[in-house]
């Protein structure tokens, strides 16, 4: 059996203190970003360790050596805090590329504008997916009563699953006002992306049918 040498012992108490860091930053990030502590732009992880800096935050840590990290060591874990982040929760906080953007809203009530809004201008529209771009929140919409159906229910749950395996994040789920559509708002990489998971889903539902 082999002993561990008093150099991989350090480098094992040094790795735990950064996923203690990482995880605890994470957790921060996206508490500042529900209580609009960033402007809401798109910046670089370097931008937001600046920002970080300003309010103290790595000198007032709890954790005893977060004063003396150095700035590049900040700023890989800002990227990694926030990577995680995107991939698993993108309602506080979004990723294009090599920037990332804030967000403080509320997704629930903005499903729910949208589906009534949608409703109104698309009654006959039996499906239908709306793109918005990486500044904006992507559109699933559908004129279907999720409340009374059991079977929209169900084609929602296989639609979850499918988005979650596609890596596209769920950012706010609703029917409208009177019950006869509804709308979930996601957060895509691309259209194409968007587009390949719901019209192979929706041919295979419709083929089901």
């Amino acid at each position: 059996m082999s002993v561990e040498t008093a150099a991989q012992s350090r480098l094992r108490a040094a790795g735990r203190i950064k996923s203690r860091l990482i995880e605890r930053l994470r957790d921060d990030l996206a508490d500042m970003a529900k209580a609009n502590a960033f402007s809401n732009e798109w910046m670089t992880p370097r931008e937001i360790g600046r920002q970080l800096d300003q309010t103290g935050y790595w000198f007032c840590h709890s954790e005893p050596l977060a004063p003396f990290l150095s700035s590049e060591q900040c700023v890989t874990m800002i990227t990694a805090a926030l990577n995680d982040l995107t991939a698993n929760d993108a309602r506080t906080w979004w990723r294009n590329e090599s920037q990332y953007r804030p967000h403080q809203i509320d997704w629930c009530a903005r499903a729910r504008a949208t589906a009534d809004r949608l409703r109104t201008s698309r009654p006959g529209e039996a499906r239908t997916a709306i793109y918005g771009g990486p500044d904006e929140e992507s559109v699933i919409f559908a004129n279907e009563d999720f409340g009374n159906d059991p079977s929209v229910r169900r084609q929602i749950a296989v639609l979850r699953d499918n988005l979650r395996a596609a890596a596209i994040s769920e950012l706010g789920f609703a029917m409208s006002s009177d019950g006869g559509a509804w709308v979930m708002l996601v957060y895509p990489t691309s259209e194409r992306l968007l587009q390949s998971v719901l019209f192979s889903l929706w041919q295979k539902q419709s083929a089901e049918v």
